[in-house]
């Protein structure tokens, strides 16, 4: 029996860590200096998602490939996902321009 400590160990972290890590969402404190759009994916979002919407690592998903509707993407954005953090300091029409530029995929130029 003693031998599966380690490994009951594991077990007993991994689902510690993911109840943790769904249910504590970090908020941002980032905070734009512009309306574009295309400055605020370089500052806040490039470091994760790639300077072009390709992710990377596995952790974050490939912009050019996520489907999500505007308003699932507001939410997103707001709220924060799984390792993305919630951007509450994106508001009004900045917040609209910033979903305007994500669902176009203009960051792929």
């Amino acid at each position: 029996m003693r031998r599966w400590y380690p490994f009951i160990g594991f077990v007993l972290l991994t689902i510690v860590f993911s109840i943790y890590f769904l249910t504590n969402v970090q908020s941002s404190n980032y905070r734009p200096q512009t309306d574009d759009p295309a400055v605020i994916y370089y500052e806040a979002c490039s470091h994760c998602h790639g300077k072009s919407g390709q992710s990377p690592n596995l952790l974050y998903p490939d912009l050019a490939d996520v489907t999500l509707k505007r308003a699932e993407v507001e939410k997103v954005i707001r709220e924060g996902a799984l390792f993305m953090p919630a951007f509450q300091n994106l508001k009004g029409d900045t917040l609209q321009k910033l979903i305007d530029f994500l669902l176009e995929k203009r960051f792929l130029e």
